[in-house]
């Protein structure tokens, strides 16, 4: 029978494996030899637990796909580091299984020095998973969605190219990161914060207007109505819900 998925153009190709978990893209570069070179360009690396038997086959997975490029286990699917050089999506949830921190940092730098434009990260809190400083000085990032992670402390923010920020569950050091953290964001358009967790005491910093938000779902009591009078979409939780 004739093999007409491997008589697509490229382009449509990729956009079928875009639809595919990280670990089955991989697995269909097996199909024929039309398209394992796809994987080299694969834009979006997409990284569940759900596809895992277990925690130490995920974080060596995670592990050989971003950091191990020259281990024979990449080299089986025809794959190695150079990939990251196209990966602009990547996203990685786990909620079952505890993560060494320092692993998931050297995940971070290895993302910091690609150029990814979209990252997504979701961890169990009760994990207390410390993100570095370093994530949000990022030139090219473009999207950045959070969930269940901590920051510990903050010394600066770069963050020319964001867009979307959406903060969910995450573990802020003190009233004043927010204030901080949206100062580095000149072109942020959409801001999301929900069950943020964070110390209360002290005065609050002025929050800058931010000229290009568009579409928010804040809490009133941390975002000032002033700053969001340019807003068109626009939804106040009436109460800060604290993640314990």
């Amino acid at each position: 029978m004739c093999d007409r998925l491997s008589s697509l153009p490229d382009s449509l190709l990729l956009d079928i494996l875009s639809f595919l978990p990280t670990k089955e893209v991989v697995a269909a570069s097996f199909l024929s030899k039309r398209w394992r070179p796809l994987v080299h360009y694969f834009w979006t690396l997409d990284i569940h637990e759900r596809h895992f038997p277990g925690g130490e086959v995920f974080v060596q997975f995670v592990d050989y796909v971003l950091i191990s490029g020259d281990l024979e286990f990449l080299k089986n699917f025809g794959l190695n580091c150079c990939y990251l050089e196209f990966l602009k999506n990547f996203g990685l949830n786990c909620w079952r299984w505890n993560v060494p921190n320092d692993m998931i940092n050297n995940w971070i730098d290895v993302l910091i020095n690609s150029i990814v434009e979209h990252l997504e990260i979701s961890i169990a809190p009760t994990f207390q998973i410390e993100l570095p400083s370093s994530i949000l000085n990022w030139s090219t990032i473009r999207v950045l969605k959070f969930k269940g992670v901590t920051f510990s402390s903050l010394y600066s923010v770069n963050l020319p190219s964001l867009k979307v920020l959406v903060l969910d569950m995450v573990r802020l050091p003190d009233i004043n990161f927010l204030p901080m953290l949206l100062s580095g964001c000149a072109l942020l358009e959409m801001l999301v914060l929900t069950e943020l967790d964070n110390n209360h005491y002290g005065p609050m910093q002025e929050i800058k207007r931010l000229n290009c938000l568009v579409a928010t779902d804040v809490p009133a009591s941390l975002v000032p109505v002033k700053v969001l009078s340019n807003v068109t979409f626009l939804r106040l939780q009436v109460r800060l819900t604290l993640y314990t």
